[in-house]
């Protein structure tokens, strides 16, 4: 794993520990008196001078995958462990994680849910490690509903964090003519409702070719082809998703994060 990735993590769940206040501001930046305040998703990663960061250990961590423990795998340095978002502006603050906090206050109850590839799998197990990390006694329970894995703590109420595997956010259907990435359909995104924070990524998955492509054809409407631009194919996915969300979720019930392009994790 390269440290992009690791700080990609790290800002995630920055970002997620601000839902209360992103709830009331209604986005990523507050106003008062007709002045910008602060935009979260502006700033600078810096070290962090009081020594608090990582957050957890990736060696002691359950949720953490083997090939994602970069230090069991023989990384030397851990200078990368080390930093933290820093939103810019003066009156831009990030709390410090209180895992106590965040699972009385912004999970309980409720249901998040990751969306995506393996970043959305990174960003899922580092949070459930951070959790891990501060509450080691707290109960929990794994299920599974196909694509979906699914941890419950039944002391939170029953809240949920919950990753549904889906690396193009769009359809890919298996027919008589092979399998059909399908730009215009999105019934996976029956499993999404009902989340009270969604959480989504897709990227990668798109370059790829040859036996690891996922995919035989690639269909729009009714138009079936072999293949096509990617960047195109990804920007008509983007847009069934988005179309998909305003149709679908209530901004009011449910706070919907898109990912950015992110550098790949594997070298």
């Amino acid at each position: 794993m390269n440290n992009a990735v690791s700080i990609s993590i790290i800002f995630s769940v920055a970002l997620l520990l601000q839902i209360p206040k992103l709830s009331a501001a209604g986005g990523g930046s507050s106003k008062r008196g007709g002045a910008e305040e602060c935009n979260l998703f502006q700033g600078i990663w810096v070290r962090d001078a009081a020594g608090d960061y990582p957050l957890y250990n990736e060696s002691t961590c359950p949720f953490i995958q083997p090939e994602f423990n970069c230090q069991k795998n023989g990384r030397i340095d851990r200078g990368y462990l080390g930093y933290r978002w820093e939103p810019l502006g003066a009156s831009c603050s990030l709390a410090r994680f209180n895992a106590s906090f965040f699972m009385s206050n912004v999970m309980r109850g409720r249901t998040m849910m990751f969306v995506g590839d393996s970043l959305s799998r990174n960003q899922w197990q580092s949070l459930l490690c951070i959790i891990h990390s501060s509450l080691p006694t707290a109960t929990y329970t794994t299920s599974f509903q196909g694509s979906t894995t699914i941890y419950t703590f039944p002391h939170y109420e029953n809240a949920r964090i919950m990753l549904d595997r889906n690396v193009f956010l769009v359809d890919v259907v298996s027919e008589k003519t092979g399998r059909v990435l399908k730009l215009d359909s999105i019934e996976a995104g029956k499993r999404w409702l009902g989340a009270d924070y969604l959480i989504f990524n897709t990227w990668h998955w798109w370059n790829r070719r040859g036996p690891s492509q996922p995919w035989d054809f690639i269909q729009v409407g009714r138009e079936l082809v072999k293949d096509m631009d990617r960047t195109a194919a990804f920007g008509l996915a983007l847009t069934t998703w988005a179309a998909w969300v305003e149709s679908n979720i209530d901004p009011a019930k449910t706070l919907v994060f898109y990912q950015g392009i992110s550098p790949s994790h594997y070298k």
